[in-house]
């Protein structure tokens, strides 16, 4: 799988030594985005999530199209 050009909506959650502290509140909320802009897709859905810092965590969720009010990323790789 490339991830090469997809488009991702870039969430951030706090976190207490690696333990996220906001998911459930940061997650709905930006599934609620991107359903609201259907951009979503059934079949060509992921979640990609990195742990910044002890305090911080990035997530990528994937789109089929620019989703408003949102930080949008595109991967180069």
């Amino acid at each position: 799988m490339s991830f090469r050009d997809k488009l991702f909506v870039k969430a951030k959650t706090r976190s207490v030594f690696h333990i996220p502290i906001n998911m459930g509140s940061v997650f709905p909320k930006t599934f609620k985005s991107i359903e609201d802009a259907d951009a979503h897709s059934d079949d060509d859905f992921i979640v990609l999530s990195y742990d910044a810092s002890p305090w911080s965590a990035e997530h990528y969720f994937s789109v089929t199209k620019e989703v408003p009010k949102e930080e949008m990323v595109h991967f180069l790789f």
